[in-house]
């Protein structure tokens, strides 16, 4: 629960709900796993130079969760592990009771993550793993939660791992990976927010998180996420900010003073009502800005960034029940903040539900009587050798069933977008062997820019 605010049971049950399926090995000695143990202690979080991030644990875990033999656990392991960089030294020692802050200067920096790692090992031994979350996210001399939502959300969908399967170890990588990460987001703070001091704190009995914490009122608006990206679509002030043809250049928007004025404004127009009602929202318009804008008839071309989108919410999910509302309102805000930069960086494709609707996968449409078509899908995600896709798929499920009402007459959305998924990223007859994590990502996902129409003539 959140605060003092009351919810229905099924909502509460609901709020906390976790996606396992039979034959997971979950438990309380989840953390000791020595795969999970090894990649923490051996690997870093950045693979190479150019600030690519280590799936390893999100490809795991989810095929934990969703019921992975030992030995397709090792494959995924032995995968990703052979182009992983080895944990590096620390190159500073981060302590607070020194009366310098001097690991500000630390933040934005690759070769921090060790030092930054130590640090948040030790603070979640002494505050707790959600105390550390809420005293560091939400402080306001830091940055940190422009830096969680931002490198694409990656330090918050890793946070998500962390409190869904409740791992204090990689917590502390998802805080130091934040702190790692760049604080892009931060301007659009003050065009969302106006500062203040709160007293509220969640109703956790761990509240290590008010010390050094400032809270933000947002200004909050009235416009759903919905009617702001159909602004945003035909927003003529946002023409020419992204050409197709420069995936790389593209990024400059998250700069570009003028996006910057424009994306703010809209962010600030969004009504947050609660923590559930707003993430049921987002969760529900991220699946559809993901999904409805990569289907064109028969054909599919998925955004890599828009993914993230929908796998945010997912870790939204596992966390927001140990946030208060003002921690909430302004970590969904931040998210709808990246969300739009995201949505303008690939071009603005149109949202064509229709076309999710009508969506008929190949090969996943024969009469099966009473089979249930999800475990086909999640057979097939469980095999599948790109980490997003099986990341994909469970945030889908976990979507289904908690807002499975979501559309008319109970159609599934989300099943279809589901079998999207695996046409684009699934391993099928043609499918060639991926040699390394970022051929397999480009096999599978879009980087071009979906809503150029000269994506869908190449």
């Amino acid at each position: 629960m959140i605060g003092q605010e009351k919810e229905p049971a099924a909502k509460s049950l609901l709020s906390n709900f976790t996606l396992l399926l039979p034959g997971a090995t979950i438990g309380p000695g989840l953390s000791k796993h020595f795969l999970i143990d090894k990649n923490h202690k051996e690997h870093h979080i950045f693979f190479n130079n150019d600030g690519f991030h280590n799936h390893l644990l999100h490809h795991y875990l989810s095929a934990l969760s969703l019921g992975a033999t030992n030995q397709r656990l090792q494959e995924i392991y032995d995968f990703h592990a052979s182009y992983m960089r080895p944990l590096p030294d620390a190159v500073h020692t981060i302590d607070l009771n020194s009366g310098k802050n001097d690991y500000q200067e630390l933040f934005g920096k690759q070769e921090s993550y060790t030092s930054f790692l130590n640090f948040f090992t030790k603070e979640i031994k002494d505050l707790g793993m959600m105390g550390t979350i809420r005293k560091w996210v939400f402080r306001q001399d830091s940055d940190m939660l422009a830096r969680t939502i931002g490198g694409i959300y990656h330090p918050l969908i890793h946070l998500g791992y962390a409190v869904e399967f409740d791992l204090p170890n990689v917590a502390a990588e998802a805080l130091a990976l934040a702190a790692c990460e760049d604080d892009s987001l931060l301007p659009f703070m003050r065009t969302t927010t106006t500062t203040t001091t709160s007293s509220e704190v969640t109703d956790q009995s761990d509240e290590s998180g008010k010390e050094d914490e400032q809270e933000y009122t947002s200004k909050n608006g009235t416009k759903t996420f919905e009617s702001i990206i159909a602004k945003v679509k035909n927003d003529s002030d946002l023409d020419g900010l992204v050409e197709f043809g420069d995936a790389v250049s593209s990024f400059n928007i998250f700069t570009n003073d003028k996006a910057i004025a424009i994306l703010g404004e809209y962010a600030a127009q969004w009504e947050y009502k609660d923590p559930q009602t707003s993430l049921r929202e987002l969760y529900i318009q991220s699946m559809l800005l993901y999904a409805s804008t990569g289907i064109r008839g028969q054909e599919t071309k998925f955004d890599f960034f828009l993914l993230h989108c929908l796998t945010s919410m997912h870790a939204m999910h596992a966390i927001l029940p140990h946030l208060s509302s003002a921690q909430v309102e302004r970590s969904l805000r931040f998210c709808v903040v990246q969300a739009l930069l995201l949505y303008v960086r690939c071009g603005r494709p149109g949202l064509k539900i229709e076309s999710l609707r009508n969506y008929k996968a190949p090969g996943m449409n024969k009469d099966n009587g009473n089979d249930n078509p999800w475990l086909d899908i999640i057979r097939q995600a469980l095999n599948a050798r790109d980490v997003h896709c099986i990341k994909a798929i469970r945030a889908l499920a976990l979507g289904q069933i908690i807002y499975r009402d979501a559309f008319i007459n109970n159609e599934d959305l989300w099943l279809k977008a589901a079998q999207a998924t695996l046409n684009v990223a699934g391993v099928h007859e043609d499918t060639k062997e991926s040699e390394n994590f970022t051929e397999e990502t480009s096999r599978c996902w879009n980087f071009d820019g979906i809503g150029f129409e000269e994506t869908w003539n190449q």
